[in-house]
């Protein structure tokens, strides 16, 4: 073998090398959302895979991440992408519609139609009801979405 050739053969694994650290260091999991933000040159900056044309369609879509290995962070839709090409997406929690406060005061009101101001203590939740007591009574709320 030539001296140049096992020169390029030692850069391209040092190349890998610190794409593999550099795609640790960016932070991204199995399970974040990302943003593919453009398209890559195959086997840049130590990405050794190549790009291919039915990734174009991805480009400004979000999808997750399903696995992360040295040839790239694999995504849902079945390709590996460089992560340098990936966005993070922070996703906010929804708000709950139903959220007390321990103490807080509301309105109460019974079936048949009185109306009284008591304190709410949460109780906790299953798939279809909220339970709270109000001053020692016991009530279930239908969850509606």
């Amino acid at each position: 073998m030539s001296k140049e050739r096992e020169l390029k053969k030692v850069i391209k694994k040092a190349e890998q090398t610190i794409y593999v650290e550099h795609q640790k260091a960016s932070g991204l999991k199995v399970g974040d959302k990302v943003k593919i933000l453009r398209k890559a040159e195959s086997h840049k900056n130590g990405w050794i895979n190549s790009w291919i044309d039915v990734m174009d369609v991805m480009i400004g879509q979000t999808a997750t991440i399903s696995s992360i290995r040295s040839g790239g962070i694999g995504l849902k839709s079945g390709y590996s992408y460089p992560f340098f090409v990936l966005e993070k997406v922070e996703t906010k929690p929804k708000p709950n519609p139903f959220q007390f406060l321990d103490a807080d005061a509301t309105w109460v009101e019974s079936i048949n139609g009185a109306r009284w101001v008591k304190q709410y203590k949460k109780l906790g939740y299953d798939s279809e009801y909220k339970y709270f007591e109000f001053t020692g009574r016991l009530y279930r709320q239908k969850i509606v979405r």
